[in-house]
């Protein structure tokens, strides 16, 4: 800490230069495991080379902080922790979280009214390549995949399973009851 405080002594106060933010980033990343609250979060100093808006206010000098934790699962947004170091104490803390958007949404999609398609073609007894008729029409399965095409997991895994709710519903109101075939879901007519 010492050395970092040695540093810091030398820059003037705001945001850093380029050549500074990587010097201070250096030596911060050698003492970041002994700082007290610099675990929170699982952050290890490997990752604060990605710092960004490093900003020296003696004694604090903070920074902003892109996590991709979310991104690994399927998520279009990371999460942006802002940081404080205080050089005194010493101890580190997030002040703040906050949402970056990485790549553009997936585009809103109304599962209602998917579902209530889906239950009009299977009660009127549609040919549709969204639906597979079986045992003389007597039972139906539904090809999710052509619902509700995958997309990032969450999101997909989400839409699927409001689809599949709603259409139960519809499906139990009009007398057909649900028997899946396998893992893909499917009604019976009672």
């Amino acid at each position: 800490m010492k050395s970092l405080q040695d540093l810091l002594s030398t820059i003037p106060p705001g945001h850093m230069s380029d050549d500074n933010c990587l010097r201070t980033l250096a030596e911060l990343s050698q003492c970041w495991e002994s700082i007290p609250g610099s675990d929170v979060r699982s952050t290890t100093a490997d990752k604060l080379r990605r710092a960004e808006e490093v900003c020296w206010t003696p004694p604090i000098l903070s920074f902003t902080l892109e996590r991709h934790g979310g991104t690994v699962l399927g998520s279009s947004r990371a999460s942006l922790h802002y940081w404080e170091v205080d050089t005194e104490q010493p101890e580190a803390r997030i002040v703040k979280t906050s949402m970056r958007q990485l790549s553009p949404k997936t585009q809103v999609m109304d599962i209602e009214k998917m579902a209530n398609e889906i239950a009009t073609l299977i009660l009127n007894g549609v040919d549709d390549r969204r639906v597979t008729w079986l045992e003389d029409r007597q039972r139906v399965q539904v090809n999710i995949g052509e619902v509700i095409p995958q997309t990032n997991p969450q999101t997909t895994q989400g839409r699927r399973k409001r689809f599949r709710a709603i259409l139960e519903s519809l499906m139990s109101e009009a007398n057909w009851t649900r028997q899946d075939v396998g893992n893909k879901i499917g009604f019976r007519r009672q």
